[in-house]
């Protein structure tokens, strides 16, 4: 059994990737698996399909669903977690931690919006608000405990809650900041956007391990997938973005919002 976690980015995919995970784990059912871009679920292909058939239940993060995954969309060992945000929130939060122009944004935000159609035409899915899994964590637990099949009682809930709580997610991006070999991976993964090493070394070595090369130097905790600038904002209606871009976003964008419950304002 494949669990996805594909929510949209800047949304809190890592902590519903977290949640799943553990939910996964601390029952004693499955395990997490990371994180996957498209590269590396295409060149794990065969484990990755060899996971849907597994009774046991493995979890992994991607932003992607490529086409051998919506294949798949039938398959009742496939399920996908997906939670999304106020498209003005995540704008606003894109910009904050990765600043870019304009047109990048909305590239961003329509390939985010092409993943989130690919996985409502799964079988499998359960789509959660990012506000709602802010605000309601133990609810949210047991929404996703239930879709996958895991019962929890209350001590393995709290168990899930104190480990995914802002305590100990603000302890594990502190041990990012002072992890030597975090901060070896951050050098190298800076290094490899300046110089593009990677590319040179595609063509030396097959998908497979350069894929495993690409894993081993993303800078984050294996397990949390925390790195040490994680943490950042949280939703408010507050945007504090220009109002141009603002309005531009609320007309794009107006029938996605209206559908999935995200009032409009006036500006």
């Amino acid at each position: 059994m494949l669990v996805i976690c594909s929510g949209m980015m800047r949304s809190g995919s890592t902590l519903q990737y977290n949640l799943t995970r553990e939910t996964a784990e601390a029952s004693g059912k499955g395990i997490g698996e990371g994180y996957f871009d498209a590269y590396d679920l295409e060149s794990y292909h065969k484990k990755v399909e060899s996971w849907i058939r597994d009774d046991r239940i493995h979890v992994l993060k991607s932003h992607d669903l490529p086409k051998f995954i919506l294949d798949q969309a039938d398959n009742p060992g496939l399920f996908i977690v997906y939670v999304h945000r106020d498209l003005r929130d995540v704008a606003r939060s894109l910009i904050r931690k990765f600043p870019k122009a304009e047109s990048q944004l909305f590239k961003d935000i329509d390939d985010a919006l092409d993943v989130y159609r690919a996985a409502t035409r799964c079988q499998n899915v359960i789509m959660q608000k990012f506000d709602d899994l802010m605000n309601n964590k133990k609810k949210a637990v047991q929404e996703i405990a239930s879709f996958i099949g895991v019962t929890l009682n209350e001590d393995l809930t709290d168990k899930i809650m104190h480990a995914t709580s802002p305590e100990v997610s603000q302890l594990n991006v502190g041990a990012a900041n002072a992890s030597k070999s975090l901060a070896l991976k951050r050098f190298l993964y800076e290094l490899n956007s300046r110089v593009r090493i990677m590319p040179l070394i595609k063509k030396v070595l097959p998908n497979y391990l350069t894929a495993r090369l690409r894993r081993a130097l993303y800078p984050n905790d294996a397990k949390t997938l925390m790195h040490s600038k994680h943490i950042s904002d949280k939703s408010h209606t507050e945007f504090d973005i220009n109002a141009p871009l603002i309005e531009k976003i609320s007309i794009k964008y107006a029938s996605w919002q209206k559908e999935n419950g995200y009032v409009d304002f006036t500006l």
